[in-house]
């Protein structure tokens, strides 16, 4: 299949900075494909592979390389017909001739968009840290995916950084996490790749380090196109290179996080709180995670036999056949609310060692006879190692649970639960499924759908219309803004599962008031980075596919 995408999207491009399809061999078997030879092999070569000891790329060649690569998505986005999303833009792909001219390659997982549309919703291919999160997350791949991925390309190309990192031999680090402070405090010649001892073009550095960050932040929306990319990084405008250094995104991060929320004792440095709290979730847990009861494997056989759950999950309640027989009361919503997550606090702080789930979902969210929730299905659980923050591994969960970071980067760790959790719970408040179609080509992410009206305290319109307002407001207003916050997308201000607990029990007037007047809930700022080249003009037309797997490689030198 990558094959014949390759072979047409090959077809039908030409221009100076795409490789050339010169001929292709079908027969059997055999599947070749013949292009102009390129001696200078591929950035990711010079960047990170064998050529890096015999020839350091200079800054004037970087930039060349930068430009080109631009231009080449830039024809592709706007200048193909139809439209094409190459989707796998990363070093490796960026092959040099023998005058260093960049030409992007490999079109293998390249997406047509046929006229109108703006995106296409299909199964995730890329390669990991190169990713944009709206597509690691939700298969939603645009023009605006691969800006994400232009961004990263050239943070590695300024900086000689790898996308993901390792500081250290457990760390990871993205390097968008290694830049951005950097940035705010402007500080460029610390992202600087060393080897160039300090050879380059200090405008030109700082112009491309602000354009690289641009385009790889979370919000699509706020994303320049390419052309608006190629523009920049010729840095032929000066209204638009001033609007770029002073976007609210290089402005210092604001203090305040969601550990606040836990009061000025907070809970991770109140033993009391921690110990009181801690004592609740171990008396409970028998109740809250599903039993074993026995197992088999023999031969080919693997069961495992569990507690029957009669009310069977939260989804069958919420979206399935349950759904017509009887609906959840506010009451039984916020039991299950409560009650999962003092099952996964217990995962992530008492159970020895620590637990992360990794596929919390209403499906996994069982009910027992009196509707008490059990959380279950450990097949993609991770044990945390002592002392380890996160462990990094292949990608697995559901689309539309995923935490962007964990979808991105296979970056597993509690909060990546915590995520998932908010995502759960705007689904059990709402009666909304993680993603809806409001019409048959659209598709919406919840948290994209309730955080305007939290920010305008519409609660009520989040609530699930099926309750017919039978609910009680204070309750819900607090497992909207609790779901919200638990749901962002920075994993350092999501509050931890004892913390949510304690939060969804509304016991400290202290912490809902922090909650509620946290940034995150203040009305969004108006600025965008289309104010860098003035209105845009792109139609909002959604057209998609059915398969939303995820499908993810591991970059490799």
């Amino acid at each position: 299949m990558e094959f014949a995408v390759e072979v047409e999207i090959l077809g039908r491009v030409r221009h100076k900075n795409l490789l050339t399809l010169r001929g292709y061999c079908a027969e059997g078997q055999e599947r070749l494909i013949v292009y102009d030879y390129m001696p200078n092999l591929s950035l990711l070569s010079h960047l990170h592979g064998h050529h890096l000891a015999e020839c350091v790329l200079d800054w004037g060649r970087r930039m060349s390389i930068a430009i080109g690569s631009a231009e080449g998505i830039a024809y592709l986005h706007h200048h193909a017909t139809p439209h094409i999303i190459h989707r796998d833009i990363k070093a490796s792909n960026v092959l040099l001739d023998s005058d260093f001219q960049a030409r992007v390659a490999d079109f293998g997982f390249a997406k047509l968009i046929p006229d109108g549309a703006t995106h296409v919703t299909t199964k995730v291919k890329g390669t990991l840290g190169y990713l944009a999160p709206e597509y690691a997350m939700f298969g939603k791949a645009a023009e605006s995916c691969d800006v994400y991925s232009f961004g990263i390309l050239l943070l590695e190309l300024a900086s000689g950084k790898k996308p993901i990192e390792k500081p250290s031999p457990t760390v990871k680090q993205a390097i968008t996490d290694w830049a951005l402070p950097m940035a705010r405090e402007r500080r460029f010649e610390e992202i600087a790749d060393p080897r160039l001892n300090g050879n380059y073009e200090e405008a030109a550095l700082k112009r491309v380090v602000l354009v690289a960050l641009i385009c790889a932040q979370s919000k699509p929306e706020k994303r320049p196109t390419m052309l608006e990319v190629v523009d920049l990084l010729k840095g032929e405008s000066k209204e638009k290179l001033s609007n770029l250094e002073n976007d609210e995104m290089f402005r210092p991060e604001p203090t305040m996080s969601c550990q606040e929320l836990s009061g000025k004792e907070g809970i991770n440095g109140a033993a009391g709180v921690v110990h009181e709290l801690g004592l609740a979730v171990k008396r409970t847990v028998a109740k809250l995670r599903l039993t074993l009861r026995g197992y088999c494997a023999e031969g080919q056989e693997r069961l495992i036999v569990y507690d029957y759950m009669p009310n069977l999950s939260l989804l069958s309640h919420l979206h399935g056949h349950h759904l017509a027989e009887c609906v959840l009361d506010w009451g039984r919503r916020m039991s299950i609310a409560i009650g999962s997550a003092e099952g996964i606090a217990y995962l992530h702080h008492h159970a020895t060692p620590h637990i992360i789930h990794r596929d919390i979902k209403a499906s996994n969210v069982l009910l027992d006879s009196d509707f008490q929730a059990r959380v279950a299905d450990f097949g993609f659980a991770k044990l945390i190692p002592d002392g380890a923050t996160h462990v990094t591994t292949k990608v697995k969960g559901t689309l539309g649970y995923l935490a962007p970071e964990y979808a991105m980067f296979g970056k597993a760790a509690e909060s990546c639960d915590v995520y998932s959790f908010g995502i759960l719970l705007l689904e059990l408040a709402s009666g909304k499924k993680p993603i809806e179609k409001p019409s048959p080509t659209v598709k919406q992410a919840i948290t994209d759908w309730a955080l305007p009206m939290a920010r305008e305290r519409r609660f009520e319109e989040i609530a699930d219309p099926r309750l017919n307002g039978n609910y009680e407001e204070a309750a819900l207003k607090r497992v909207v803004l609790v779901a919200l916050i638990c749901a962002q997308s920075k994993p350092e201000k999501r509050p931890t599962m004892l913390e949510v607990v304690d939060l969804l029990k509304g016991e400290s007037k202290e912490k809902l008031s922090n909650l509620e007047n946290d940034e995150m809930f203040r009305p969004e700022p108006t600025m965008s980075c289309q104010e860098l080249s003035g209105p845009d003009d792109n139609p909002d037309c959604i057209t998609e596919e059915k398969d939303s797997r995820v499908d993810l490689k591991q970059e490799t030198n």
